[in-house]
Order: structure tokens, then sequence, then C-alpha cells
């Protein structure tokens, strides 16, 4: 018998010992973030903008942009991958909330239990652009001449797409839907002529607005935002409506809590830093730390938002 209890003994220090050495060393090496979405998307200026943060105190974190699904391609590589701390993953409302209720086959993870929060970044605002061209110069003139006639409008996420719905739904636009894979991608049939207006994020479409290129009709926040002063609340069309895509840092489920505290710590001190959240800001995002807890609690209200939002959008999977 003493030999067995030695042996367990023995066991629980060498694992104890394991876990203080790997507390002491890690990171060792970069770390990955992956961005389920595209070079030059809102969430990849915020993971950019974060991970140079979390590097300050955490060594060399390297963006990698997996886009594709909805983020799902993205999202179920990090939730395969080696729970050891060196992959983790800019999540949130699309790739953890919306998206899995909007795809036809359902990815292979499940946001709420294969994860383990880090913490919440910042809130994306959204706003309704129209290309010049169209010859709108508020929302009301816009909606006269989408009754008109037939518009074509692209989307290349959850929150494209809800919101682009919503407001023709409830506006009683006839439209023609076109997907994208991203929204760098979309943007430029947008300057194109190529589609007449979409629901984007708005550090996407600010430099665009800046330069007259397209026409800022509409935004997905309750009341008016400083950077564009004098655009009205997209509920003005669509009752009730608000739209605020959020952001978070999460690492693969078993990962050892010692790292997880490490990350943790790295990301407050991260949103924390005023270069970063003047990036965030500048981004067109509002700055919403929130903790594990806070991150945890929150996914599961998102999720049950998106619920209702699909169906008031009458989006169908695909």
């Amino acid at each position: 018998m003493k030999t067995v209890v030695q042996r367990i003994c023995l066991w629980a220090s060498l694992l104890l010992a394991a876990a203080v050495s790997h507390a002491q060393t890690y990171p060792e090496r970069p770390i990955r973030m992956v961005v389920p979405f595209a070079a030059g998307t809102a969430t990849d200026v915020i993971g950019r903008a974060v991970a140079l943060g979390m590097s300050k105190s955490l060594g060399t974190i390297v963006i990698d942009n997996k886009p594709g699904a909805l983020g799902a391609i993205g999202t179920a590589e990090v939730a395969r991958a080696k729970p050891d701390g060196y992959t983790i993953l800019l999540g949130g409302s699309t790739s953890m909330s919306a998206g899995p209720q909007m795809l036809r086959q359902k990815p292979p993870y499940d946001a709420e239990n294969d994860f383990v929060p880090i913490g919440r970044i910042a809130g994306v605002v959204f706003v309704l652009v129209a290309r010049s061209e169209i010859g709108a110069s508020n929302l009301q003139e816009f909606l006269d001449i989408a009754h008109r006639r037939k518009l074509n409008w692209g989307y290349a996420n959850s929150a494209n797409l809800a919101a682009g719905q919503i407001l023709v739904n409830d506006a009683k636009l006839e439209t023609v839907k076109v997907p994208y894979k991203g929204v760098p991608q979309l943007m430029t049939d947008l300057l194109g002529g190529t589609i007449d207006f979409a629901v984007i994020d708005l550090a996407n479409a600010l430099p665009q607005i800046r330069a007259g290129r397209v026409k800022a009709l509409a935004i997905s926040t309750p009341a008016e935002i400083p950077e564009l002063p004098g655009v009205p609340p997209l509920s003005r069309v669509s009752k009730g409506f608000q739209l605020l895509v959020w952001t978070g840092v999460f690492a693969p489920k078993g990962v050892p809590d010692s790292v997880v505290t490490a990350l943790t710590e790295g990301l407050r001190k991260a949103v924390a830093d005023p270069e970063v959240r003047s990036a965030l800001i500048k981004g067109g995002n509002i700055v919403m730390y929130g903790d594990r807890a806070e991150t945890k609690s929150y996914l599961t209200e998102d999720i049950a938002r998106w619920s209702e939002l699909i169906k008031a959008a009458d989006i169908q999977p695909e």
C-alpha cells in the first residue's frame, strides 16, 4: 500500500512541478492568434491592435487570417488546436454567436463549450452606405429611390446580412442580395457600381465616406455617434433595431489555468494601453473590455440575441 501511495504522491509532485515550470516559462515561442476573417476587415483591425498590445507582456503574437464560412473555418481550427496556449482565437458575434445559427451545415464546434474565454475587447459599429452615384443625400431619399427601382446590395458576414435583410424587409424593398467572402471585396464592388448599398463596419466605411465615394445614411447604434454627426439610427426604419458586434479572445478548451491567467492579464493590459485604445477607437470601435466571467455570460446572451435577430430578418441557413 505504501508503494502505491508513494507513487501517487510522486506523480502528483511531478505534475505540480510541470505546471509550475510551464507557468514560469510560458510563452517560450510566438503565439498564433487566428482571425477568422480576411485581412483588412474590422475584426482583423481589432486583432492586430490587441495583438500588438499583448505582445508587450507576452512576446510575439502573430496574426493568422483564416476567413470563410462566416468565420467557422478559422474558429474550427482553433477548437481542434493543441490546448497549450500557442494558438488562440479572436472570436465574437459572427463566428461564435450568429454564424453557427446561419449555416445550413453546423460548424464542428460548440462556441460555449469548446473554448475558454480570455476576455472581451470591443464592439463594432455598422453603417448603411450607398454609392454616391445613386444620388441619395439622406436615408429618406435613399428609400424613395429604392422603392422606385430594384437595387443590389452585398454582405460578407452575419452582421452585414442580418442588418441588410431587416432593412429590406421592414422598408419593403425589392432587391438583389449578393454574397462576398470579405468586406474589402464588397467595398471594391460598391465603389465600382456592381452593388448599390451595404451595411458594413465603420472601420471600412469611414475612409470612403470621408473621401465622398459613398454616402453614410444610417448607423446601427441607438443614437448618433461623433464620427458621423447627423447620420440617424437605422431604428428609424426598423423600429427597435440596434446592432453592436463584439469581439473577444478565446483559447481552446483544456488550456492550463496558468496559461489562461497569463493570457487574461496580457489582454487586460493591452486593452488598458492608451496606444491600443486609440487604435480601436480610430477604427470605429467602442472599447468594451470584459473579464473572463463577463465574456462567458455575454456570449450566452449574444447567442440568444442573434437567434431573435435571425428570426426577425427571416434569414434561412445557407
